[in-house]
């Protein structure tokens, strides 16, 4: 009987010492699901960000159309006086570089956004590979606790499952 006693301490020993390693496990699983959660949002976000830089970047295109009609129906009109004409050509001169200026800066900033979506993109593939293999590990695990022990294997199921009975 002492034997047999002895055996199940050691057997409760070990299992104890495996589950606290699972605890462990499911905590670094829950933290990367919470890492993917956060870059899955920040990706979103920046897909908001490049649809209203893409917006703002056909509004500036609209405005350059309208400013280079506007600049072809000057160039037909006679003004009486040539400095007249040369006042309005460096306004018209200096709009349009203002206008490429924004453009320009536009642009790189979706360039900028474009690299932090794929940055984002790749980090958030990591954090799945590792998610996939923290569940491929405690998959094992457990088939090696089954064979290595039915009764334990059923043990840790049977507290999975019952897990909210017990305070922590």
């Amino acid at each position: 009987h002492k034997e047999y006693e002895k055996t199940r301490e050691e057997f409760k020993k070990t299992a104890l010492a495996k589950f606290n390693k699972m605890k462990t496990k499911w905590a670094a699983s829950e933290k990367l699901e919470g890492e993917a959660e956060e870059l899955t949002s920040q990706l979103d976000q920046l897909k908001k960000e490049e649809k209203e830089r893409l917006k703002k970047i056909a509004g500036l295109e609209s405005e350059i159309e309208r400013t280079q009609t506007e600049l072809a129906r000057l160039s037909k009109i006679e003004l009486e006086k040539p400095e007249d004409l040369a006042v309005e050509a460096r306004k018209i001169h200096a709009e349009r570089a203002d206008v490429m200026t924004r453009k320009l800066e536009a642009e790189d900033k979706i360039k900028n956004n474009i690299n932090e979506m794929a940055k984002s993109t790749n980090q958030l593939n990591f954090a799945c590979q590792d998610l996939k293999k923290l569940d491929d590990i405690k998959n094992m695990k457990m088939q090696a606790l089954q064979k290595f022990d039915k009764d334990c294997h059923a043990a840790v199921l049977w507290l999975r499952e019952h897990k909210h009975l017990f305070k922590m």
